[in-house]
């Protein structure tokens, strides 16, 4: 049983599913887009939505196809690696995208983030003291 499970289990994500995600995605986009056209994303999000799935399944079929005989010590590795390589490029492309759109480095409308930063840099021009107060005190009543 185990020998002819093997034989019908495919190493790697076929190229034939990316390219069917890929077309479910652009017919998702559009009939969104078609439906409710008054609320549209900007072309913006549309395009770094339209990267991001053909990346995503760009890299499926190849990394799957590479890594499908590697030891499993290795593939962690890899796959770790390969996940800490596309949040850091995440990051350095959002950082510099928030910057060029609003002028400073957070997502539209972000009270909550531009509130802690201006926090923390209040509290890195204060004392040791009034920090530990302003903490302990602001955070008592939780």
């Amino acid at each position: 049983m185990d020998k002819e499970r093997k034989k019908i289990l495919i190493p790697f994500f076929p190229h034939q599913l990316s390219l069917r995600g890929i077309l479910l995605y652009f017919i998702a986009l559009l009939s969104v887009t078609l439906t409710f056209v008054k609320y549209s994303m900007p072309i913006d999000f549309v395009w770094i939505g339209i990267a991001s799935v053909i990346i995503f399944f760009g890299f499926t079929t190849f990394c799957s196809k590479k890594w499908s005989s590697i030891p499993d010590r290795n593939f962690f590795y890899f796959l770790l690696f390969t996940a800490l390589l596309f949040r850091l490029l995440w990051i350095v492309f959002s950082f510099f995208y928030y910057i060029k759109k609003t002028g400073l480095p957070f997502e539209f409308e972000a009270a909550d983030a531009q509130g802690y930063h201006f926090e923390s840099l209040m509290l890195s021009e204060s004392s040791w003291s009034e920090t530990f107060d302003y903490l302990f005190y602001s955070r008592s009543t939780f």
